[in-house]
């Protein structure tokens, strides 16, 4: 009786643990707050929101959303490379047609904290199951 109750003890914790895992890789999606594409234009030229070798998703009025590396902004255009499409070399984007940037940071965000929470979780899972006799 008394091993079933560890063992389902054991289950719980790492239930616990992977929920814990879920919501910490949660936490990396960020959500920019919504501005109208105006208020947006006018930091681009500021130079507030978009730097050279930030990776995005532009959305513009002409050619819809596409994914690009920046790398320059001057004051009426984007210069950017196109990530993983079929059309090679750089895009100059009109500043007016854009309507809204997406910056690409989960992977990056993912990478820095899965393996270290991925290592932890099976550490105590393996801790856990010594401590209270799974094996």
């Amino acid at each position: 009786m008394k091993v079933s109750r560890m063992k389902g003890h054991a289950m719980r914790s790492g239930a616990l643990m992977l929920v814990a895992l879920v919501g910490l890789v949660g936490c990396a999606i960020q959500r920019a707050p919504e501005v109208t594409p105006e208020a947006l234009r006018t930091g681009i030229r500021a130079g507030e929101v978009l730097q050279p070798g930030d990776r995005v998703r532009l959305v513009t009025t002409e050619a819809g959303e596409r994914e690009v590396v920046v790398v320059a902004v001057d004051a009426d255009h984007i210069r950017a490379t196109p990530v993983g499409g079929q059309q090679q070399g750089e895009l100059s984007v009109p500043i007016d047609e854009v309507v809204s940037v997406h910056k690409v940071v989960l992977e990056k965000r993912a990478a820095k904290y899965l393996g270290p929470v991925a290592g932890l979780y099976v550490a105590a899972a393996v801790l856990g199951c010594l401590i209270l006799g799974c094996w």
